[in-house]
């Protein structure tokens, strides 16, 4: 019996943490096929422009691991 409770709460705490990241994903898709606008950014303006000087060829220097997981890693860090 406490086997099979562990197992439960095992799969229930599982699927919790697996809709903690597709959800905000599937948001992010269904806004923007609502309304682009919501989820686009202007362009760069100004000093902005500056911090982005450097960013072309940081991909180029890392391995495939961090190419893969870039992408994930700012689309969080921008917010949703």
């Amino acid at each position: 019996m406490i086997l099979l409770l562990r197992r439960r709460i095992y799969r229930l705490l599982i699927f919790i943490l697996t809709m903690l990241l597709i959800l905000p994903l599937l948001q992010y898709y269904l806004l923007l096929a609502l309304n682009p606008q919501f989820v686009q950014f202007a362009e760069p303006r100004g000093a902005a422009l500056k911090v982005l000087a450097g960013v072309d060829n940081c991909f180029e220097e890392k391995g495939v691991l961090f190419k893969l997981l870039a992408p994930l890693h700012e689309f969080y860090q921008n917010g949703i």
